[in-house]
């Protein structure tokens, strides 16, 4: 935990070769390097918000920022299952489609999620915007005062049958359930509706504080609203700036480099591709990984390990892609065809292999290549 030393202030009317001076300046940097300085005279409470879940970071949410859209900048729900978007964010509409994509953001944001309505669409089933917590974190939080904040706005066409949106935390003692499970001892900690927001409005800051249950090991934030009518134009909802912290009011949002931000979002999800292709069959060869054959005709190339940096949470499902044709196999790039079959092998956290079935003319020492994605999402 953080020491906390309260500051006096600066010594005035002294030169800066005063000792008095040099001695508050010595202070300053002996201080600021084991801790968090206060300015006199706040009380103790007022440091609530200054509390890092671990060093150097005061966000328990992961991609707050939206910095990260490793599996493509657009996405349309296609059904229950959970759907990543931005990083660590996830959806799902069963009866009618919803989009999220990334738009330019606040001020002091490059980026935020817009979450859509297609025009003319007459489903009024509600539409989410989700992201559940490691255990791992959630427990950090347990039996403490939290505060959720976050920008917002919303598009000219916005409606909702109720005239307001919904931002929740929600809290469970269960063990890395997913951000749509029925969380296991579940509970609301933070129910925020945010009455007839202003359609076609400015950006607006919101902040919304409570205390965590202490049995809490789990947990999710989401954003929801239940559309009233056909959808108009412009009926979206925009967030950006979504912090989860320790503390009775908001601080400054906690930005992380871009590099860092990338990282932790690693730990969940990782691909071959260049950071900006989106993951598609067919989609060239820019990153795949590429081998030899080690046996020629229709027999079965084992795939010496790759490492995924950084390790995974947990043990990832594969999807493998195609560089040049539309499907789930290795190519060719001297026979210009396709395997057979391509399959992981020996998975785990942090390497797998691959094992990849040629056809009749391969050849020892054919350059073959694969592009691929490791998913250990919750």
């Amino acid at each position: 935990m953080a020491i906390v030393r309260r500051l006096r202030p600066p010594p005035i009317n002294v030169d800066a070769n005063d000792w008095a001076f040099k001695k508050w300046f010595n202070d300053v940097y002996q201080w600021s390097s084991g801790g968090i300085l206060i300015p006199a005279g706040l009380s103790s409470t007022s440091t609530a918000s200054l509390s890092p879940l671990y060093p150097g970071r005061r966000n328990a949410l992961i991609n707050g920022s939206f910095q990260i859209w490793q599996r493509g900048t657009s996405h349309t729900s296609t059904g229950t299952t959970p759907q990543y978007t931005a990083d660590r964010w996830a959806i799902s509409r069963a009866s009618s489609i919803q989009v999220v994509s990334r738009q330019s953001g606040p001020p002091g944001f490059q980026y935020c999620a817009r979450i859509a309505r297609s025009a003319a669409d007459t489903s009024t089933t509600s539409l989410f915007l989700v992201q559940a917590l490691e255990s791992n974190i959630a427990t950090m939080l347990a039996g403490q005062k939290v505060t959720l904040s976050f920008w917002m706005r919303v598009g000219s066409g916005w409606d909702s049958s109720v005239d307001y949106l919904e931002a929740k935390f929600d809290m469970g003692t269960g063990t890395d359930e997913g951000p749509f499970a029925a969380h296991t001892g579940a509970s609301n900690v933070i129910t925020a509706h945010i009455a007839n927001p202003e359609q076609g409005g400015p950006w607006r800051f919101y902040q919304f504080t409570a205390t965590v249950p202490s049995t809490c090991t789990e947990g999710k934030v989401y954003f929801d609203w239940s559309p009233s009518s056909t959808a108009a134009a412009n009926n979206y909802i925009e967030l950006a700036g979504i912090q989860l912290e320790i503390g009775e009011r908001a601080s400054a949002f906690d930005m992380p480099v871009f590099a860092e931000e990338l990282e932790l979002c690693q730990r969940f999800y990782q691909k071959s591709f260049p950071y900006a292709t989106t993951p598609a069959q067919n989609a060239g060869a820019a990153g795949a990984y590429t081998f030899p054959c080690t046996v020629a005709g229709a027999s079965s190339n084992r795939v010496s390990a790759l490492r995924l940096a950084p390790a995974m949470r947990t043990t990832p499902t594969h999807t493998f892609y195609n560089t040049n044709a539309a499907n789930a196999f290795a190519w060719n790039f001297i026979r210009s065809t396709s395997a057979t079959a391509t399959s992981a092998s020996g998975s785990g956290e942090g390497a797998f292999g691959m094992s990849v079935t040629g056809i009749a003319g391969w050849a020892v020492n054919d350059l073959c290549g694969v592009n691929w994605t490791a998913d250990a999402e919750l």
